[in-house]
Order: C-alpha cells, then structure tokens, then sequence
C-alpha cells in the first residue's frame, strides 16, 4: 500500500500542533494554578516584612545550587509589604535564624524583615 508523502508530511505537522497547543494549554494552566496559589495566601504584611518560603535542592539558571534545609539561606518571596523592593516569586539569601515561621492554611512559611535580606540572586 502507498501512502504519499504529502499525506504523512499533513499528518505529521498537525499531530505536532495538536501536542504544542495542548501542552501550552497545560503549563498556562500550571502558571495560573501558581499565581492563584501565591495569592491565596490570606496575609497583608506591614512595616517591612516579607513572607518566603525555603527553596529545597534546586539549582538556579546562574548554576548556584541550594543547599539542604540545615545550611540553606536561598528562599523564595511569596508575599511583600506594600513598596517593597522585591517582588514576588524573587530568590533571595537570607540569614540563619532570624526567621518566624508562620503556618497558614496547614504549609509552613516563614517571615522575615526585608532589611536582613543579604541578596537578590539576578538570573543571566
């Protein structure tokens, strides 16, 4: 039997955007589930704090890799107090022990002071 390549060329190329456009639907999805998640958060923070939560074994795309929790100083900024220079989803170095851990709605998140913050990791 002969299929003409025309045929398998088609085939091919809408297979390809049948998978594209449901893959982006699926990570749009995933991004809008993240931003809905971060903002769910029930908490308005004053007078120069942040809400972070610690980064476990990942390495970011400028090649620093985190550390386990004992020596870990990388989090990530979940929440900020209005006018703060950081913003949310930003990877920062913290300090050991100057954290207060808060529990909302069952996860465990910390709270810290914005002038302790050592750093902003900037990715290339």
């Amino acid at each position: 039997m002969y299929i003409p390549f025309d045929f398998i060329q088609k085939f091919y190329c809408i297979f390809f955007i049948i998978c594209y456009l449901y893959l982006n639907k699926k990570i749009i999805k995933l991004i809008l589930f993240m931003k809905e998640k971060n903002s769910e958060i029930p908490i308005n923070l004053k007078n120069g704090y942040i809400l972070i939560q610690d980064i476990k074994n990942e390495t970011t795309s400028s090649g620093i890799i985190i550390p386990d929790e004992t020596y870990n100083r990388f989090a990530r900024v979940l929440k900020t107090y209005e006018g703060s220079t950081l913003s949310e989803g930003d990877i920062i170095i913290k300090p050991i022990g100057r954290t207060t851990p808060i529990k909302i709605n069952d996860v465990i998140y910390d709270c810290l002071k914005e002038a302790f913050v050592f750093a902003k990791v900037i990715n290339d």
